[in-house]
């Protein structure tokens, strides 16, 4: 006689969790801690969250295309490097990408800061631009001003 296995088992290898509400789902997938969770209305944890997960795929070919290139990623939480920043959340129409100065807060009367970030947003333009990802410089009318809009790659450009 054969063994039958029970199909309501799991046969995955990750632990079991018992299933929980929407609400506790929606907390997980935004990474935010529970006590700010409860704070922030839900359509601004919904949007934030279809924001990030559709453009991450675009995050992390970004992340890979610059890091290939020789730059690194800012780390505010960690020892605050300097490094390019990827703003999922910001947009529905593309990821905002940044330049950040090593070891600076954001202070409104820095102009070093500014003159950085002046030289190297337009540099990292020109090389996702080069690679082949659609990318323009957020006008300075606009929030983000400064700062570069990529909404996708085509793969156009002359090192894709």
């Amino acid at each position: 006689m054969r063994a039958m296995g029970d199909p309501f088992l799991r046969s995955s290898d990750e632990p079991f969790q018992p299933a929980g509400n929407a609400d506790d789902d929606l907390r997980r997938r935004s990474g935010l801690p529970r006590e700010v969770f409860d704070l922030v209305p839900r359509a601004d944890v919904e949007r934030f969250v279809s924001r990030v997960e559709s453009w991450a795929g675009l995050e992390g070919a970004l992340d890979r295309a610059l890091v290939s290139a020789g730059f690194h990623r800012h780390d505010p939480g960690g020892a605050g490097s300097g490094g390019f920043n990827i703003a999922t959340w910001l947009r529905d129409d593309g990821v905002v990408v940044s330049w950040a100065v090593a070891g600076r807060s954001s202070n409104p009367y820095d102009t070093f800061e500014d003159r950085v970030e002046s030289i190297m947003n337009p540099a990292l333009a020109a090389v996702l631009t080069e690679i082949g990802f659609d990318v323009e410089i957020v006008p300075a009318d606009q929030d983000d001003a400064g700062c570069l809009l990529v909404s996708g790659f085509t793969g156009t450009g002359a090192n894709s």
